[in-house]
């Protein structure tokens, strides 16, 4: 009985993270950018060629930004704690089971990206996941609340750039553009979301800059497509 009470503590916990980090709009939204960047860079010839390399790269694209969300609120749970500690990671008795479910989802990532043999794209999310891992252990780090962004964020390009796993498109010139453009993107919502951010006239200039910079690699990037 009390592995059955357990189960269910965890099942529900595992749910109501789903539903209140996972499950919403704006991952939604999130998703479509990413996939809309790796298929739409290149017109036609960047879109998937048949539905099994559809089917993978959105397969990946939602284990990876699953992985990395709960390893993101996993790695910020004692800051979280102290702003909202209603949240599920938070609360949890079932810490250590996210974190089994953190490594399994990477588990479902690198065994994707080992079934498409491309090299560059193991090694790309190695270096990624060390990146991470490194930066995850500075303690510091979220009192550097713009370098933090820009590191944090650096992720969603390289999952652009992973999407064309299945094919030599890793290293094209325009699957890094649009790469460089998502990140630009987010780095700039980031500051419009943020009002802390937001607050710092600093901050408000470095957001500017890339927004110009974003404006300047999408106009490059149409001008090389057409």
């Amino acid at each position: 009985m009390e592995i059955v009470a357990l189960l269910k503590s965890l099942s529900r916990d595992i749910r109501d993270y789903l539903l209140t980090r996972v499950v919403l709009p704006r991952m939604a939204a999130l998703l479509a950018l990413l996939v809309t960047a790796a298929w739409c860079h290149s017109g036609s010839q960047s879109l998937p060629l048949t539905w099994i390399e559809a089917t993978f790269e959105i397969g990946l694209v939602v284990l990876l930004l699953s992985q990395f969300r709960l390893w993101d609120d996993l790695a910020d749970v004692h800051k979280d704690g102290l702003i909202d500690p209603q949240r599920v990671l938070c609360r949890t008795a079932h810490r250590a089971s996210f974190m089994v479910l953190v490594v399994l989802l990477a588990v479902g990532s690198i065994s994707l990206l080992a079934g498409s043999r491309n090299v560059r794209a193991l090694g790309l999310l190695g270096g990624l996941t060390l990146l991470m891992i490194g930066w995850y252990a500075i303690p510091a780090r979220t009192s550097w609340t713009v370098m933090n962004y820009h590191v944090v964020l650096l992720k969603y390009p390289v999952f652009i750039l992973l999407m064309e796993a299945p094919t030599e498109r890793i290293v094209h010139p325009a699957t890094m553009g649009a790469a460089l453009a998502v990140y630009l993107i987010l780095c700039v919502f980031e500051v419009c979301h943020d009002p802390t951010l937001r607050s710092r006239t600093g901050v408000r200039v470095l957001a500017g800059a890339e927004g110009l910079l974003l404006v300047v690699s999408i106009a490059t990037m149409t001008g090389a497509t057409s």
